[in-house]
């Protein structure tokens, strides 16, 4: 009688070697990812300074954009007027989240002024 299938260390050897390849796939997929990801968040931020600008120059007023990198929030106010942010954004979540003030933390700033005349 002739017998048919795989032994025990056949099985064995197959899912280990399966295993060790979807090990290095994980790997790879979740850097592709991150990298994705960054990528994502900075075309984001670069649209969002666009429009900081464009805004500085429909309103004719200093605009100030404001990160704070503990939350992974963007705002933009008027640099005059700091208590009403204008837009907010979050790209830690990578999505807009409406007008809400965070509590003030350390943060980076970035004075943007229109083209003509500022005052």
């Amino acid at each position: 009688m002739q017998e048919r299938g795989a032994s025990l260390v056949e099985v064995v050897m197959v899912l280990g070697l399966t295993g060790v390849t979807l090990a290095f796939a994980g790997e790879s997929f979740v850097s592709a990812a991150m990298r994705q990801h960054a990528k994502a968040v900075t075309t984001e931020l670069a649209a969002e300074l666009r429009a900081a600008h464009a805004l500085a120059i429909k309103r004719r007023e200093r605009i100030r954009v404001v990160f704070e990198p503990d939350t992974s929030k963007m705002r933009t106010e008027l640099a005059d007027a700091p208590q009403a942010p204008l837009r907010q954004y979050d790209y830690g979540g990578r999505g807009r989240a409406g007008a809400r003030r965070p509590p003030p933390r350390s943060r980076s700033v970035i004075l943007v002024r229109n083209a003509g005349n500022s005052r």
